[in-house]
This record gives structure tokens, sequence and C-alpha cells, in this order.
């Protein structure tokens, strides 16, 4: 059962909203695009998931999308969460094209572009891993300390096209 649909992102909306009413040439033009990109990557990343949740038996599972919660004054956003009679699962949705290495030293999520240029991002592990403390502590506070919680990273990988 789906308690919250995936919803379209309101930061996508909004950047949407201002990269149409910026001026033609204005200097923070190419900033919104790039954001306004990096923001629909993080969306069909998460679309892309809830597919594969959507093959689940809906009976046995509650599934929750784009959940904020709030422990000890740190705010936290869980792409897709599921709940079954057994455990719980974070699962925290990429959406990413070119070549991916992981840096297990850096704790970091390497691309590399297809002019061989590369870009650094945080280890979706260690971001999975802060998720579910977060939310462990977030379950603890309520009284819903009963079930183990675990995380998983879905990667939707698109090769770099030449």
């Amino acid at each position: 059962m789906v308690l919250k649909e995936l919803p379209l992102p309101l930061r996508l909306i909004l950047t949407n909203i201002v990269k149409k009413r910026l001026i033609k040439g204005h200097s923070k033009h190419s900033i919104i695009e790039k954001d306004l990109a990096k923001r629909w990557a993080g969306y069909w990343g998460e679309f892309a998931l809830s597919n594969y949740l959507k093959e689940l038996p809906q009976e046995k599972h509650f599934i929750f999308y784009d959940l904020q919660l709030k422990h000890n004054g740190v705010h936290f956003q869980i792409d897709a969460l599921l709940i079954s009679r057994t455990h719980i699962l974070i699962i925290e949705a990429k959406n990413i094209i070119g070549i991916l290495q992981f840096d297990n030293v850096f704790k970091q999520l390497i691309r590399i572009n297809n002019d061989g240029s590369e870009e650094s991002f945080e280890d979706p592990r260690v971001q999975g891993q802060r998720l579910q403390s977060l939310l462990r502590g977030w379950m603890r506070s309520n009284g819903y300390d009963f079930m183990p919680v675990d995380y998983l990273v879905f990667l939707r990988v698109r090769p770099i096209l030449y």
C-alpha cells in the first residue's frame, strides 16, 4: 500500500518557474539550468524506483515517498521508505549519467564524464548510513524502536553517449 505518492518536488517546480521568468542572457541562467537538470535527474531516479516498487505485493508493504522528518533539530529526507511486518528499508535513489567509481578511502562516488573530466559526490552508501542512523533515532524518540532498519541504494546509471 502506497501511503504517500511520489510527488513532483517543490524545489523542481520552483526552479522551473525561476528559469522561465529569468531574462535571457542573465548571469544566473546557466546556474539555474544546471540546477534544474540536476533536480530532474533526481526526480527521474526516484520515478524509476517507484516503478520497481509497484511490483511488490501491495498487501504486504507500506511505501512512503519523499518522506520529510526531523530528529534532534536535523531535517532529513528519505526518497522511499518501505515498511513490512519484519523490517524497515530506506531506499536512496540516484540517477546518474557516466562511468562511476566508488572511492572507499575518501567515501566518494566519482563520475567520469564524456570529456574525461571527473566529478565527486558523497558516497550514497554513506548517505544511506546517515539516514539509517537518523531514522533509528527518530523511531526511538517516538516509541517505535521495535523493528530493524536497513538501507539500500538504488542506482539508475545511464551510459555516456558518444
